[in-house]
């Protein structure tokens, strides 16, 4: 076989190669940062509590805590003053581990609110390791029922960085 023969073998596998490729890249999970954004409109009568004798951002955390417990979350202590902290709650069970999520709460210059989560898959042996992306499954046991009580706060979903800046 000479070289020449040789080099069009190669170049008639290269379609299959990319081809082979693009299935591959088309069967990878989605992975979504471990956030999510909210913006908050505050509704007339919190403009007026915060005129009173209360700060914004004091009545926006007061949604927030409000709108956790809604949502079926418990409350746990909270690292800063401003960010509401949940205990953890088991969102699925598998065979070996079974993911437990917690969420911390916080707003951010009185107009938007940031929902961190933290899952961690938690081994029979009792072994925690935390994940390091946001499963789409993972996602849709957190946060449809913060939307739903947050919602008449007037605090609406604007998703992640991604998805609220409309690159995906």
């Amino acid at each position: 076989m000479t070289s020449s023969t040789r080099s069009v073998t190669l170049l008639s596998r290269a379609p299959l190669f990319v081809a082979a490729l693009l299935v591959a890249g088309g069967c990878t999970p989605s992975l979504a940062p471990l956030y999510g954004d909210f913006r908050y409109v505050a509704p007339d009568s919190a403009e007026e509590a915060a005129g009173a004798d209360r700060p914004p951002t004091e009545v926006l955390v007061e949604e927030i805590r409000e709108g956790v417990l809604e949502a079926g979350w418990t409350l746990a202590e909270s690292p800063a003053p401003n960010v509401i902290a949940t205990e953890p709650k088991t969102v699925s069970r598998w065979g070996l581990y079974r993911v437990e999520v917690y969420i911390e709460v916080s707003p951010i210059s009185g107009h938007y609110v940031r929902v961190l989560v933290h899952p961690y898959r938690v081994y029979f042996t009792g072994h925690r390791s935390k994940m390091p992306f946001l499963k789409g499954s993972i996602r849709r046991a957190v946060f449809p029922d913060l939307r739903r009580a947050f919602e008449p706060r007037g605090i609406t979903d604007v998703g992640n960085a991604r998805e609220r800046d409309g690159i995906d």
